[in-house]
C-alpha cells in the first residue's frame, strides 16, 4: 500500500509542474533563489549528481542539459514517469538515472557515488519538517565524495 506522500504525488504528478510554472512566486522568487543556491555547489564538470526526492526532474533537467550525470529519486512512480518522459523527449535518458526510491531510505546507493547530493524537501513555499526529518539524513554524506 503507497504512503499517503507517494499516494498524494502519484495523483498530483500529471498537474505538478503546471501548478508551479502557473504561481509568479515560484517562477520570479523561489525558483532564482534556489538555483542560485545549487549552482554555488556545483562541481567541475565530469562530475555525478544525486537529484533525492527529486520529483518530476526539474532540477535533474537542468543539471543533465549542463552535462552532469545525474540519477533522480523519488517515491513516487507518478512524478518519476512524468520525468521519464520529460527526459526522453529532451534527448537526456542517456545522461539520467531513475530510481523509484523512499528518502526515508536510500541505503541502496552505493557510498561515495556523487559529487553532489541535492534534495529539496518541497517545491512550494512552505517547508514542513517534522524532526527528525528523516532517519537516513545523517547518513547521507557517505554518498557523495570527499
Amino acid at each position: 500500500m503507497p504512503t499517503k506522500s507517494e499516494a498524494y504525488h502519484n495523483h498530483e504528478a500529471p498537474v505538478y509542474d503546471a501548478k508551479y510554472d502557473e504561481n509568479p512566486f515560484f517562477t520570479k522568487v523561489y525558483e532564482p533563489v534556489t538555483w542560485d543556491n545549487i549552482r554555488r555547489f556545483l562541481p567541475p564538470l565530469p562530475a555525478q549528481v544525486l537529484d533525492a526526492g527529486g520529483g518530476t526532474g526539474r532540477w535533474t533537467m537542468v543539471l543533465a542539459k549542463m552535462g552532469y550525470e545525474v540519477t533522480l529519486t523519488d517515491i513516487s512512480q507518478g512524478m518519476l514517469d512524468v520525468a521519464r518522459a520529460k527526459i526522453e523527449a529532451a534527448g537526456l535518458a542517456g545522461q539520467v538515472t531513475i530510481l523509484r526510491q523512499d528518502i526515508r531510505d536510500m541505503s541502496a546507493l552505493a557510498a561515495d557515488s556523487f559529487d553532489l547530493v541535492l534534495s529539496k524537501a518541497t517545491r512550494s513555499a512552505t517547508v514542513r519538517i517534522t524532526p527528525p526529518p528523516c532517519a537516513s539524513w545523517p547518513a547521507w554524506p557517505r554518498w557523495a565524495r570527499t
